[in-house]
């Protein structure tokens, strides 16, 4: 069965409150983070990363620093799954751990040339 590459793009609630966890809930939230990473390796191609704030927009030649009106605010992330449909890809993401209440995450495969 041949893998097809899917990027996921991590989109948080814009404007949702955010606590900052115990050191028990934080060694609990990692606890379950390394489970997850460790049943999905194989298919976890890139972790990808956490995006820095700021960045610039090119468009038709003309180069803009934002607002970025789609996604400035909630754009915080991404990661490449490589595995056997998209079907695959969404049960890696929903069992992944410490998702944030109303934020989402987008599954797009990824087109080979």
């Amino acid at each position: 069965m041949s893998k097809k590459k899917f990027l996921c793009v991590h989109r948080s609630a814009p404007g949702a409150p955010r606590t900052a966890p115990s050191a028990d809930e934080m060694q609990a939230a990692m606890a379950r983070w390394q489970a997850w990473k460790a049943e999905f390796d194989a298919e976890l191609l890139d972790m990808g990363a956490k995006l820095q704030a700021g960045g610039a927009v090119v468009r038709d030649g003309k180069v803009t620093d934002g607002p970025f009106v789609e996604g400035k605010e909630v754009l915080g992330g991404f990661m490449i799954l490589e595995t056997s449909s998209l079907e695959r890809a969404i049960e890696i993401v929903k069992a992944m751990p410490m998702q944030v209440e109303g934020a989402a995450i987008e599954i797009r495969e990824m087109a080979s040339f």
